[in-house]
């Protein structure tokens, strides 16, 4: 594969990612009872986030430039990018306040409701 055919396949995959992320979101809003909320919010946020995570290809690393991001948005983006590394993708103790979970079950509303805090500027959980 030349440079120009992997740029072009990585630029596929991110438009991929950013329509998986708004189906999954719309599914969220049209279902607002279903019990799979949470983990569903989680990877919408994880897809949104692929894009601007390095990709690694034959020719080199690919990731999406945040200037593309409009400068309105650029908040929301990395409050988004931060929740995705620091909460959804790995678990910064500084995020979590250095919380040891009990036993082995993973508790997906805390995860949840931590995720919606770190977005949040006022730490509110409610949107």
């Amino acid at each position: 594969m030349t440079q120009q055919e992997e740029q072009y396949v990585h630029f596929v995959s991110c438009t991929d990612s950013f329509n998986s992320a708004w189906r999954i979101l719309h599914e969220i809003k049209v279902s607002p009872g279903n019990s799979l909320i949470g983990a569903a919010f989680q990877f919408a946020i994880i897809e949104y986030a692929k894009p601007y995570t390095i990709s690694f290809g034959i020719s080199g690393r690919h990731k999406l430039d945040d200037r593309y991001v409009p400068s309105a948005h650029r908040d929301l983006h990395k409050r988004l990018i931060d929740t995705r590394n620091q909460i959804l993708a790995h678990a910064d103790l500084t995020v979590m306040d250095a919380k040891t979970p009990c036993g082995k079950h993973v508790d997906w509303t805390t995860r949840f409701h931590r995720a919606k805090r770190h977005l949040r500027r006022d730490g509110a959980t409610e949107y």
